[in-house]
């Protein structure tokens, strides 16, 4: 894609990463969402799962629901300049 500019050089600073988390329907009784956060840090405490995160070059990040949603509105107002310039539609 020769004719195709990089995200950088139309918007400056701009930095692609990857991330995952685990979401579950809004509503969702709070001892529920604590429950499972508890649950999946312990799980990403675990030596054998870092390990194997490792070896795909992905790092555990535990954290708290507060703090995900956090980083989800984040990326939402990061990403939103690339998607105006773009013109992209949903289908």
């Amino acid at each position: 894609m020769r004719d195709v500019p990089a995200i950088v050089a139309t918007i400056a600073d701009f930095e692609a990463i990857q991330w995952y988390g685990i979401v579950v329907p809004a509503g969702t009784s709070p001892p529920i969402v604590d429950r499972l956060n508890t649950e999946i840090n312990r799980a990403l405490a675990a030596d054998t799962l870092k390990a194997r995160l490792e070896s795909e070059g992905a790092v555990a990040a535990p954290d708290s629901p507060a703090a995900f949603g956090a980083l989800i509105t984040s990326e939402i107002a990061r990403s939103k300049p690339v998607v105006e310039r773009s013109n992209m539609r949903p289908e």
